[in-house]
């Protein structure tokens, strides 16, 4: 493996990552297509490559099976926090075959078929949460439109009552915080917090649901039988509470930085205002140009060779899929937006069993939000400098002040 004379490959290498990661990611690909990083990581660059390993039956989605886990378990979550027991029940770290069943139970939530019977609500919130943004001149598009539309369709869809959606924003500001750069004992506190309410309140629910059943997802998870057994309590909390939260973090992110992206090229927003069927298109180019999942991790079950690096058992391989969407060897005008990008192989909704569950929910939401707001008469940065979360993995802002 080769390495740039200089180019120091270390966590404080990733430290301000947030504002734009792509010039470091290019330092990356072009010193070596796996990268070391004690006391236990690697890093891969290229898309070939991460694609495989999506792919790689090899690969492990457990993190607690990791050397590196266990050497930073400590420092991120204590052995026995709630948040630190919920991780191994999450479908997005669980290994076949509990990974097969769970995610059989819910996936025909998630059909194309099944979300596009939601493209009318969707449009609706959107138009008015756009309505009001227009009679005040304005709005933070973050905080009052890209997160509260997919939370309401998300929480509706699991049967959560609307009174309660303003509670979940806090406990999954809390947990997401577990994701970011920050691993002090007050972050841990929270996350533990959160994971805590969240149990209490899908427990209260799913026991209403028992009682009495609804058309909803929760009343599906409840009842349903899985090879001849119902959902161990556990199983439910914890895929309720990633439900809740990958089913409006993924589109949120990919509607406030696709906005910004549109807003920093003029032309290609112009290019959709004249052209609104170029929209589908263009949201698969916002998820490769800036993906909001960053990257995804696994953890080798045997000695594995990667682009020639051998690499033990054990360890903890990030893969960088917003690095890989800008491979050049891959994509053509790696660094331009490029709307009518035809194909697009992006693995910004990751790849193999792990595929994104949500992905057709996400890109129904993004495409009848973008038809949106290219419809706008005027749709205008309103602040100089924006404003990004203290996150690596999970690309999003904090905030993002338009004018409408």
């Amino acid at each position: 493996m080769t390495q740039q004379p200089g180019l120091q490959i270390g966590p404080n290498m990733f430290a301000g990552l947030q504002q734009n990661p792509y010039p470091i990611y290019d330092m990356l690909r072009a010193s070596g297509r796996v990268h070391h990083v004690p006391p236990g990581a690697w890093l891969v660059t290229r898309y070939d490559d991460c694609l495989a390993l999506l792919r790689d039956d090899r690969m492990s989605s457990d993190p607690t099976s990791s050397e590196l886990y266990r050497v930073m378990m400590p420092q991120l979550m204590r052995e026995a926090s709630p948040a630190a027991a919920m991780v191994p029940r999450l479908l997005l770290f669980m290994d076949p075959p509990d990974h097969t069943r769970l995610r059989g139970l819910v996936s025909a939530a998630f059909t194309r078929g099944a979300v596009e019977q939601l493209r009318p609500r969707i449009a609706e919130l959107a138009e008015e949460m756009l309505a009001a943004g227009r009679e005040a001149g304005g709005f933070d598009l973050v905080t009052d439109f890209a997160y509260p539309l997919p939370v309401t369709v998300i929480a509706e869809l699991l049967g959560v009552p609307v009174a309660d959606h303003d509670r979940f924003g806090a406990w999954a500001r809390d947990l997401i915080a577990l994701l970011g750069q920050d691993s002090s004992a007050e972050v841990a506190d929270r996350a533990d917090a959160a994971v805590l309410a969240f149990n209490e309140y899908f427990t209260a629910l799913a026991d209403e649901r028992k009682r009495s059943p609804r058309d909803d997802l929760l009343t599906h998870m409840v009842e349903t039988e899985v090879e001849g057994e119902r959902l161990a309590t556990e199983e439910l909390l914890a895929t309720c509470i990633l439900l809740l939260l990958a089913g409006h973090e993924t589109t949120a992110n990919l509607i406030s930085i696709g906005t910004l992206a549109l807003l920093r090229h003029p032309d290609v927003l112009q290019r959709l205002r004249g052209d609104p069927s170029l929209v589908p298109t263009c949201v698969e180019e916002l998820l490769r140009f800036d993906s909001p999942v960053q990257a995804t991790a696994r953890t080798t079950m045997e000695p594995i060779e990667i682009a020639g690096q051998e690499i033990e058992a054990g360890q903890r391989v990030m893969l960088l899929l917003g690095c890989a969407n800008r491979d050049p060897d891959t994509f053509d005008r790696a660094d331009e937006l490029v709307p009518e990008r035809r194909p697009n192989p992006h693995i910004g909704l990751g790849g193999g069993i792990h595929f994104c569950l949500g992905a057709p929910l996400a890109r129904l939401e993004a495409r009848v939000v973008f038809e949106a707001l290219v419809g706008l008469d005027k749709l205008e940065l309103a602040c100089d400098e924006v404003s990004w979360r203290a996150s690596f993995a999970i690309r999003g802002l904090e905030s993002l002040p338009v004018a409408l």
